[in-house]
């Protein structure tokens, strides 16, 4: 079973070669997608975690960002039997407010079919 970031490493080398040949675009327009990098429990000590938080690190935010005009899209990844945290679900539901694209994939090709259901991908 893979992990998480195994997942995320994999779909970015897809993302990567859809970029390369201008494969990603919304209704037209290209796509900016990047990954969020807002996870830090554990791997730094207490100081760190609250310089991030004052730097503007939010708790829940999905783990990759796509924008073009007009819209923008939310993806997070989880391993297969992973499941959203508390603060995952509330910045769901604020994407949902804003009209956010917003979607949860447990696998690469699942990342892919949710590009494609946004028509990002064609």
């Amino acid at each position: 079973m893979l992990s998480e970031s195994k997942i995320c490493c994999e779909f970015v080398k897809h993302l990567e070669a859809l970029s390369r040949f201008n494969k990603l675009n919304h209704e037209g327009n290209p796509v900016l997608w990047f990954h969020v990098r807002n996870e830090f429990k554990g791997a730094y000590d207490a100081r760190y975690g609250s310089r991030m938080k004052k730097e503007g690190v939010k708790a829940g935010v999905a783990d990759y960002i796509f924008l073009s005009n007009n819209w923008c899209g939310c993806l997070e990844f989880k391993a297969p039997k992973g499941k959203l945290s508390q603060s995952q679900k509330d910045f769901e539901a604020l994407c949902k407010t804003f009209k956010i694209s917003y979607a949860v994939a447990h696998s690469v090709d699942e990342g892919l079919e949710i590009l494609k259901d946004w028509n990002v991908i064609k």
